[in-house]
């Protein structure tokens, strides 16, 4: 199955329906494969055009201006990370060379005394953090703008799928509650700079850890996704369209019902830099992932923040 595009405008301005053809996609999205497109979605196109400026201006910076937003510890992933500092295929067992890619990661952009709050929860030390910002004009308002605007369409996403799981469109709502969700920029260069390294490929196969992605993409080819029977297919790309992927919790909430598909990015045109913007929506680090009807012999509940962070350690690992 290829990703499907769906128009999920109508989904998303009405009460959420099962009988929604638009629905029935997605679910079945979901249940074959753990990708689809959306369009419709309401994002506005000058926010993500803003945010992608920015992230470009921040990776073709003066190597001062990139050291002065740096990651200040691998376990605390805020601000910038140079390339070689990764391998994502760690967090499935994996033994790879480094990503080939750069990074800058954000969090919840609350004010500092509620981020102290929510630092107390279980796990919350790790998750919500103060952000590292680059001394650019505009940069900071552009991606705060950008992560409001995905937070806020994650949460009318995750509507839709409880509904189309049979569950109150609400069902999703109190987990995700202050949730501990984070924005990032993935540059990936091109490949010739880094020829010592010919076994590297931009970003190792991996799942996603979370309840669900939504990943803006230049349209720059490279990213796959694994299918059911191990054939790896391009994730085409479409027109002002977001990509969406299930993650690792939401597979375990719906019992497997819902696959968190491995993908990759792979060096199809090495000499062209590739810029995606990933919202990885998370729940809040001490949501109890309990699988919908209950735990099964072949599955337990878990503590999100506990499940995000093992996944977090093993792709920092030295």
């Amino acid at each position: 199955m290829i990703p499907p595009v769906v128009d999920v405008s109508r989904l998303l301005a009405e009460e959420p329906s099962t009988r929604h053809p638009e629905g029935t996609a997605i679910d079945s999205a979901c249940r074959e494969i753990g990708f689809f497109l959306i369009t419709g979605h309401g994002i506005n196109p000058a926010a993500s055009k803003a945010v992608d400026r920015a992230a470009r201006k921040l990776f073709h910076a003066p190597e001062a201006v990139r050291r002065n937003a740096a990651c200040r510890h691998r376990s605390e992933p805020r601000g910038y990370r140079g390339p070689g500092t990764i391998a994502t295929a760690s967090s499935v067992g994996l033994d790879t060379p480094k990503d080939l890619v750069e990074i800058f990661t954000i969090g919840r952009v609350d004010d500092a005394p509620t981020l102290r709050t929510l630092s107390e929860l279980p796990f919350g030390a790790r998750f919500y953090l103060r952000n590292i910002w680059p001394d650019l004009d505009g940069f900071r308002h552009a991606w705060e703008r950008y992560y409001r605007e995905m937070s806020d369409l994650s949460h009318r996403l995750l509507a839709v799928l409880a509904t189309m799981l049979g569950q109150d469109p609400r069902y999703f709502a109190a987990a995700h509650r202050n949730h501990a969700s984070t924005l990032v920029a993935n540059y990936y260069p091109p490949v010739d700079e880094h020829a010592e390294n010919p076994a590297a490929t931009r970003r190792g196969e991996h799942t996603d850890f979370g309840t669900i992605t939504i990943l803006t993409t230049d349209g720059v080819t490279g990213l796959e996704v694994k299918t059911r029977t191990g054939q790896w297919l391009p994730v085409p790309s479409a027109e002002d369209a977001l990509v969406v992927n299930v993650g690792d919790l939401l597979e375990m909430w719906t019992g497997g019902e819902y696959i968190s598909s491995y993908h990759r990015v792979v060096i199809e045109e090495p000499t062209k830099e590739r810029l995606s913007l990933p919202f990885f929506h998370n729940p809040r680090s001490d949501a109890l992932v309990d699988p919908i009807g209950g735990a099964s012999e072949d599955s337990q509940a878990v503590r999100a923040g506990e499940w995000i962070l093992r996944k977090i350690d093993a792709i920092n690992a030295p």
